[in-house]
C-alpha cells in the first residue's frame, strides 16, 4: 500500500505518477497493461488491455496500435477515452480520463517507431487488417515485413483521473481534474 490517511494529497499523487512512470518502462509493472476504453459507433463502451509505452510530461499517456484497428476509428469518431490501471499487489487502482490524438505519420510516429515500435513490429504489419475473418489461424502470421506503415501512436491527454486505495475497511480515494493550466485535487469518499 503507497497512499496512507496520514500523507497530503499531492504526495499521494506524486506516488500515484511515479508507479505510472514506472510502468512505462518496466515491463513487469502492473500498470504496464492498462484497459482502454473507447465508445463503438452505437455508443456502447468497448474494451481492450493495451501496452503504456511512454507516459509524458506528467499528464501524458503513450500507446501503440495497428491505424487500421476498430479503436482508431471509434477514437476519430469519439476521442474521449479512458484508461483503467490495477495494482494487485498494492491494491491500488487507477481512472484516466482524457482525450485522444492519433499520429499516423509525422515526427511523433517516426520517433517511437525508431525507438521501439520496429522491435514489435509483427504487432503492426499483418497482411490482414485487425479483427478481419480469417480461414485459419496460421493466416493471422502473414506479415508485410519491417514497414511501419500500418504503426500508429495514440497519446492520450489527461483530463481527470481518480485513484482508489484498497485498505480493508479504510479505502482512501481522490479525484483530480485539470482545467487548462489548473489542477483540482479533492479526497472523495469510497
Amino acid at each position: 500500500m503507497i497512499i496512507s490517511k496520514n500523507i497530503s494529497l499531492h504526495v499521494a499523487w506524486e506516488a500515484i505518477w511515479e508507479e505510472v512512470e514506472k510502468a512505462a518502462s518496466e515491463k513487469d509493472h502492473p500498470y504496464r497493461y492498462p484497459i482502454l476504453g473507447t465508445v463503438d459507433t452505437n455508443e456502447k463502451p468497448d474494451l481492450r488491455k493495451v501496452v503504456l509505452r511512454d507516459y509524458k510530461d506528467g499528464n501524458r499517456f503513450i500507446i501503440f496500435t495497428d491505424s487500421r484497428s476498430l479503436k482508431v476509428g471509434q477514437i476519430e469518431n469519439n476521442p474521449s477515452v479512458s484508461l483503467l490501471f490495477w495494482n494487485d499487489e498494492m491494491s491500488l487502482q487507477l481512472r484516466a480520463n482524457g482525450k485522444a490524438e492519433i499520429y499516423t505519420d509525422g515526427e511523433t510516429k517516426e520517433q517511437y517507431w525508431e525507438e521501439q515500435g520496429k522491435h514489435g513490429y509483427h504487432s503492426y504489419t499483418s497482411v490482414h487488417t485487425p479483427g478481419e475473418r480469417i480461414s485459419s489461424p496460421e493466416e493471422a502470421f502473414e506479415w508485410e515485413g519491417l514497414n511501419p506503415g500500418h504503426f500508429c501512436v495514440i497519446e492520450i491527454t489527461l483530463e481527470e483521473a481518480e485513484f482508489l486505495q484498497l485498505n480493508g475497511i479504510e479505502h482512501l480515494r481522490a479525484k483530480r481534474v485539470i482545467s487548462g493550466e489548473r489542477i483540482i485535487d479533492n479526497w472523495i469518499t469510497p
